[in-house]
């Protein structure tokens, strides 16, 4: 304890008015939003990241989901041999909408990434397949001329 002496001699002769009382409360103010920050910030990081992720498997999920539905569409609609393909792809997709609803909740930032450039590719079959671009392009013939051919040349 600071001796009565010494503290009269040497201490600050203010006195308690508005300016000082303000100042007090500022100050205290000042460090109890310092603490709220130190405290709230790393909360707030790790919160951002789980939206982050969580608007990313919500994203993900809506694109998977349209991308099901137009090739179904284009499945349905579909009377030729290009039919196959995209039966092909509906049957895959038909195997990632199984396993996203058993694990999108396990997936990291990396795995989802790497399943939307996945469905992406997708995506981009499915446009050229609605613009009638498909990769196996078959082509029809007429067996008749060459079956009358062959039973002319061997007298059937």
């Amino acid at each position: 304890m600071i001796p009565k002496a010494i503290r009269e001699k040497y201490s600050c002769k203010r006195r308690k008015d508005f300016v000082t009382g303000f100042a007090i409360i500022f100050f205290l103010l000042v460090v109890c939003f310092e603490i709220y920050v130190v405290l709230w910030m790393p909360v707030q990081i790790r919160k951002r990241n789980m939206l982050e992720v969580h608007t990313a498997k919500d994203e993900l999920i809506r694109r998977f989901d349209n991308l099901r539905y137009r090739c179904f569409k284009l499945y349905y609609t579909r009377k030729d041999s290009a039919k196959g393909e995209v039966e092909l792809t509906v049957r895959v997709l038909d195997m990632y909408a199984i396993y996203l609803r058993n694990n999108v909740d396990l997936l990291n930032i990396n795995e989802l990434i790497e399943l939307k450039r996945t469905f992406g590719r997708f995506e981009a079959l499915a446009v050229d397949w609605e613009k009638g671009k498909y990769c196996f392009n078959s082509k029809d013939f007429d067996l008749a001329p060459a079956l009358t051919a062959l039973e002319e040349k061997n007298h059937l």
